[in-house]
């Protein structure tokens, strides 16, 4: 009697559902949808339409309309009825947050960073991360390190390289989104150049050179071994 009838039967949150089930008989069928043991004409839900060809259709499907629905085929002259339950899932697609947007750490200190990403979905989605576009391989583990379900990355001994825009994507089979995290690194002060001068009379003026690199850019001060040298000051 049920020609075409599969269960289950998937669609994406939001869509117009079309739950398909063929009767075939030699004398036409009456066909009725029932959803947890109601006519679903009777939910008076206007987003539940039976169409001419006894599909149901529900508009803009929602999670809470999964489950098993029943296609009930009757045929009154003979006093027949038979029916095929279906199961009806609803797909959600993914929605993904990062915890921070800007994440920042210090370079050559050693240290580790974490970035972590929030997603829901159904499917439960899977996550994966990019690093200026270039997909992070699971197999770089001496650098990276994934949680288990992939929505947490730890980078290992942060350095200046590491700086740089990370994505992570969640992904199911109802879609994907992503969201993106900034890391910032930081340097610390490093002295790269002092000449040092010496006066050969009292009155001599000497230049001293200090020159230091770092990220922000460092600012340089001066001192005597007892004292703040200001900037104003003539020594």
């Amino acid at each position: 009697m049920f020609k075409n009838a599969p269960t289950p039967q998937e669609f994406r949150e939001g869509e117009d559902a079309v739950i398909v089930c063929d009767v075939v008989s030699s004398l036409p069928p009456t066909i009725i949808w029932k959803h947890k043991g109601r006519d679903v004409i009777l939910k008076k839900d206007v987003r539940f339409i039976v169409l001419s060809n006894n599909y149901l259709q529900i508009r803009s499907i929602k999670k809470t309309d999964e489950g098993t629905y029943r296609c009930e085929g009757r045929i009154l002259a003979r006093g027949e009825i038979n029916f095929k339950d279906i199961q009806v899932i609803v797909n959600v697609p993914p929605a993904v947050q990062a915890r921070q947007s800007i994440v920042n750490a210090t370079a050559n200190l050693g240290q580790s960073v974490t970035l972590v990403c929030d997603a829901e979905g159904f499917p439960e989605p899977t996550m994966s991360w990019t690093k200026d576009g270039e997909q992070i391989e699971n197999e770089e583990e001496e650098k990276y390190l994934f949680s288990d379900d992939s929505s947490e990355l730890t980078i290992k001994k942060v350095d200046k390289n590491d700086e740089a825009e990370y994505v992570c994507i969640a992904e199911n089979k109802a879609g994907e989104q992503d969201a993106s995290i900034h890391l910032k690194v930081f340097a610390k002060p490093k002295i790269t150049y002092v000449e040092n001068q010496t006066a050969m009379e009292l009155e001599e003026q000497v230049t001293l050179t200090c020159e230091a690199s770092g990220d922000p850019i460092p600012s340089i001060t001066w001192r005597t071994s007892t004292r703040n040298i200001s900037s104003e000051e003539k020594v």
